[in-house]
Order: structure tokens, then sequence, then C-alpha cells
């Protein structure tokens, strides 16, 4: 039988370089767990190549220990000393994170099981009601341009095409960036444009509204 790896076991064993070098905030509950039951903040705190810097607790927290519609004060996590930054607090510019806090991290992961879990994703993003949402503040995408044989990735929250190269989703799997890599190198220049109007159309869609 084929095993389904949650996200936070595929993060770590395959694609920790994505983080690697960054400050990271962690949108997360008790839920987030690997297949033999280790919570995403443990895992993530306890390795050295980034930086787990801030959390942040929808509805009930991090730990699961508010009661239902319960208002969740900031506060500090026992287990690892950060601050636990709630999405959840009396007043309606408490359901996102502050752009100050945000402004200080790299990237932002969610990890998150339950049906509403969308609702808190968008959030994060600083999408809540009508507030504009803050694509400046998460890098949504990654900039992929050729250095003479080699290709050189970039985090970036800017979803515009460069002249050589392309700029996709951050969140393509590795197998199909390799691929756009492949087809890149091997077309003439109508093609390698052909690729970044795609690659654009798809950047647009990445980032519309649902």
């Amino acid at each position: 039988m084929t095993r389904v790896l949650p996200g936070l076991e595929v993060l770590l064993s395959d694609q920790s370089s994505r983080i690697a070098g960054k400050r990271i905030g962690l949108v997360t509950h008790q839920s987030a767990v690997t297949g033999d039951l280790q919570h995403a903040v443990p895992l993530l705190h306890g390795r050295r190549e980034w930086t787990l810097a801030a959390l942040f607790g929808p509805e009930h927290g991090i730990w699961g220990e508010a009661q239902d519609m319960a208002h969740v004060a900031h506060s500090d996590d026992p287990l690892t000393g950060l601050t636990v930054y709630s999405l959840y607090g009396q007043h309606e510019e408490d359901l996102k994170p502050r752009r100050e806090v945000l402004s200080r991290l790299d990237a932002l992961l969610i990890d998150l099981q339950e049906r509403q879990a969308e609702r808190w994703v968008r959030n994060a993003r600083g999408e809540y009601v009508a507030n504009p949402p803050l694509p400046h503040i998460i890098p949504y995408f990654t900039r992929l341009q050729l250095n003479g044989h080699a290709w050189q990735e970039t985090a970036t929250r800017d979803p515009r095409q460069p002249s050589e190269g392309m700029t996709i989703p951050a969140d393509t799997r590795p197998s199909e960036r390799k691929l756009i890599c492949d087809v890149y190198e091997r077309v003439d220049g109508s093609g390698r444009q052909l690729i970044r109007l795609i690659a654009e159309a798809v950047c647009e869609f990445a980032t519309s509204p649902s």
C-alpha cells in the first residue's frame, strides 16, 4: 500500500532547501504532525538550516487549549520560548498577522488540518474581509535565471517575468521545475518567450482571489 506523506514530512525530507537560511513563521495548531506523531513546532525549531522565528495560532491556539469561540491572547510558547501571535484575538485586526511581524520573516509556513484551513490561510496572507492582500510580505514565487549552464533560483514577491529565464509559483514541484528548465534550454528565443507567457499566466492565476 502506498503511504501518503504529510506535507511536513515532504518539506523536511525532500524540500528543506526551499527554506534553508530563512527566518520563517509557522501558522499551525495541535494536529500538525508527521506520520509518527512528531509535531511541527519542535521539528522545525530543532533544525539549524533555518530559524523558526515566530508562531501564529488560529482559533483554539496552537496547542488546542482554548474553548470554541474564545478569544486567544498573544503568548509565549512554553516549548520553544517563541512568541505565539494569535489570529483569533478580541479585535478585527487580530485576525491576521501584523505587518511589522511579517516584515521580519522571509517565509510563512502554514500547516493546518481542518475544514476551515483555507480561511486561516487567507487570514495569514492578510486577505481577511475587505482588507487588501499583502503580496509584498510573503514570497509567493521563485525566479529561475540561466547563468551559463547553471540555473539560479531566487525567492521573490514579484510575479513579473525576467528578460531571461522565468518566474513561477514557489510551490511548483521540483520535478515540474526541472522539466520547465530542461525545455527552456532546448528551445529558441520564440519558444522561451512562450514559456514566459505561460509562466506569467500561471503566476497571475496563483495570486487571483478564489
